[in-house]
């Protein structure tokens, strides 16, 4: 798997150890970055893998009680 594979949402729920409903949600709530081709939803791996680790970064920082720039 490359980090320009375009993965659909059960791949993509796989990858990340998240039911695909649970990925639906986090889609429809902005969260996590994915394309539309046509009806359908994909995401792109690096996209996924930013979002993770921007995620942790932002908990981080509300943990230690510090603002990210």
């Amino acid at each position: 798997m490359n980090a320009n594979e375009r993965l659909t949402i059960e791949e993509a729920a796989a990858y990340i150890g998240y039911a695909p409903s649970y990925l639906r949600k986090l889609m429809m709530r902005g969260k996590i970055p994915y394309r539309k081709f046509g009806k359908r939803c994909f995401f792109f791996r690096e996209d996924i893998d930013a979002a993770i680790f921007f995620a942790s970064k932002e908990v981080n920082c509300c943990i230690k009680g510090t603002k990210r720039n």
